[in-house]
C-alpha cells in the first residue's frame, strides 16, 4: 500500500508555510527593507523554506534517498544548468517585450505570453540536453554541498541582522541565491517533488527523462505561493511561474540531484539582484 504520508504530509507543510507566510508580513516581500523588528521576515523564511523541509526529508529515510541531497555529480549538473540557461536566459527577454505589447506581468494577457515563451523553452530543453547524462537519485555519497549551501543561508540572515543599507547588491545577491533560490529549491524539488513521487510513482516521459505528477503537482504548488506572495495576491503570476516550475522540475528529474535546479535558479533570479 503506498505510504499516505508521502500526499498528504507535504500538502499539510504547503498549507503550513502559507499560513506562516500571511502571518509573518513576508506578503510584503521587503527582504532588506526593514523596520526594528521586521527581520524576523528573512529567519521566517529560512526557517520555513529551507529548515522545515530539511527535518522532515531527514526523518523519513525513504524520502532522503529520493530527495536528490547527494551532489555527486557536480560537473554534469553544472553543464546542465548552463546548457538550459541557454535558452532560459534569452526567454527572459519576455519580459521588457510584453511591456512594450501593452501588457504586464502583472497581467492575465502578459502572464499568458510569458507562460508560452517558457513552455516553448521547455519543449526544446530536451533536445538541446539529449547529449547530457541523465542520472538517478542516489542514496549514498557526501552531504557537505547541500550542508554548505544551507550555511551561506544561515549567514545571510545572520548578515541580515546588521547595516543591511550598505552594500546592498551584496545583501541582495545573498538572499536572491541563498534564500530565495536555494530555499525554493529545497522545499519544491527538493521536498513536495520527491514526495509526491514516492506516492504516485513515475508513469510518464519527455524526452530521455521519466517523471511524474510530483513533477507537476509540485511546478502548481510553486505557481501558487508566488500568486500569493504579495499583497494582495497577483493571480496571473501563477501562470508563467507554473511554467517555469516544470522546466526546473525537469532539471531535477534529469540531474538526478538538486545541484542543477538550485543553479539554473539562482541563475534566472540574477537579473532580480539589481532591481529596485
Amino acid at each position: 500500500m503506498k505510504a499516505i504520508k508521502f500526499l498528504f504530509l507535504p500538502l499539510a507543510t504547503f498549507t503550513i508555510i502559507v499560513l506562516g507566510f500571511f502571518n509573518s508580513k513576508l506578503l510584503e516581500f521587503r527582504p532588506f527593507i526593514m523596520e526594528n523588528g521586521d527581520i524576523n521576515t528573512n529567519l521566517i523564511k529560512l526557517l520555513l523554506m529551507i529548515f522545515l523541509p530539511m527535518i522532515i526529508i531527514f526523518s523519513l529515510k525513504e524520502l532522503k534517498a529520493k530527495s536528490g541531497l547527494y551532489f555527486e555529480n557536480k560537473k554534469d549538473s553544472a553543464l546542465l544548468s548552463w546548457t538550459c540557461f541557454y535558452l532560459l536566459g534569452p526567454a527572459c527577454i519576455g519580459f521588457p517585450l510584453i511591456g512594450l505589447l501593452g501588457f504586464s506581468f502583472k497581467d492575465w494577457g502578459g502572464s499568458i505570453i510569458l507562460s508560452g515563451i517558457f513552455l516553448i523553452v521547455l519543449y526544446f530543453i530536451p533536445k538541446i540536453t539529449k547529449t547530457l547524462p541523465t542520472i538517478k537519485e542516489t542514496d549514498k555519497g557526501s552531504l557537505k554541498g547541500i550542508i554548505s549551501l544551507i550555511s551561506l543561508s544561515i549567514l545571510t540572515v545572520t548578515l541580515s541582522l546588521f547595516s543591511f543599507d550598505e552594500n546592498l547588491i551584496v545583501f541582495k545577491a545573498l538572499y536572491f541565491f541563498f534564500i530565495v533560490g536555494l530555499g525554493e529549491e529545497i522545499l519544491f524539488r527538493g521536498y513536495l517533488q520527491s514526495s509526491f513521487n514516492l506516492y504516485f510513482g513515475k508513469k510518464f516521459k519527455f524526452g530521455d527523462v521519466t517523471f511524474g505528477w510530483g513533477l507537476i503537482l509540485s511546478a502548481i504548488l510553486f505557481g501558487l505561493i508566488h500568486s500569493i506572495a504579495t499583497d494582495p495576491p497577483v493571480w496571473p503570476w501563477m501562470l508563467f511561474t507554473f511554467a517555469i516550475g516544470l522546466i526546473l522540475g525537469y532539471v531535477r528529474e534529469k540531474s538526478g540531484s538538486l545541484l542543477a535546479p538550485i543553479m539554473l535558479h539562482i541563475l534566472i533570479d540574477f537579473p532580480l539582484i539589481f532591481m529596485s
